[in-house]
């Protein structure tokens, strides 16, 4: 892994945890290192906690991305919502591997003045495009170049959950199962909450 930079500071306020930890956790995954591009750099150093929690009525989880105070957008949450397909598909049943994403919804960005780096005159390319929505499901109408994009923005949630959060050191709630998974109401709930580093 890329050395983190121990001096490093966010600009206009106290360093907190580990400078530029999860901006240094997301370039060492090759799927979300080819995502960002040189004008997230900035913005990813205030990026100090993403969190997974699944859903309580219907299958899927969320991402949640938790920014400091910054000079780029008024928010201080951005998320990523996905749906899965627990069960088998009627057209292939016999083709499962497990759940599967079917369905995205991102979020969208209050960028202040100038400061948006997905657009210039035209679309630009940035990790933060990540939080656009993708509500079309898959099907067999889609042309090649629209799945792909929605297969790549299903496979990036799921990495995401199931690889970059595994980086990072946990934060276990109190009075919670010691198991990673506790069932609750008879469905499996997470019960880990992910930080930029230990408290």
């Amino acid at each position: 892994m890329e050395k983190i930079k121990q001096d490093a500071s966010v600009e206009g306020g106290e360093p907190k945890g580990i400078p530029w930890f999860w901006y240094t956790i997301l370039k060492n995954v090759t799927h979300t290192a080819d995502k960002i591009k040189e004008c997230d750099q900035p913005i990813l150093q205030y990026l100090i906690r993403i969190t997974s929690e699944s859903h309580e009525n219907t299958p899927g989880f969320t991402l949640s991305f938790h920014f400091a105070k910054n000079p780029y957008f008024t928010d201080s949450v951005l998320q990523k919502h996905y749906q899965l397909q627990i069960g088998l598909s009627d057209k292939n049943p016999f083709d499962y591997d497990g759940p599967t994403v079917v369905k995205s919804k991102g979020c969208e960005i209050n960028w202040n003045a100038g400061k948006d780096v997905t657009t210039k005159t035209v679309k630009n390319e940035s990790f933060f495009n990540f939080f656009e929505n993708v509500e079309q499901a898959l099907d067999d109408d889609l042309k090649k170049e629209e799945e792909e994009k929605i297969r790549d923005d299903f496979e990036t949630g799921q990495i995401i959950r199931d690889q970059v959060l595994w980086y990072t050191p946990t934060y276990r709630e109190p009075n919670v199962p010691q198991s990673y998974n506790s069932v609750q109401n008879g469905r499996i709930r997470d019960t880990l909450v992910w930080f930029d580093a230990p408290r």
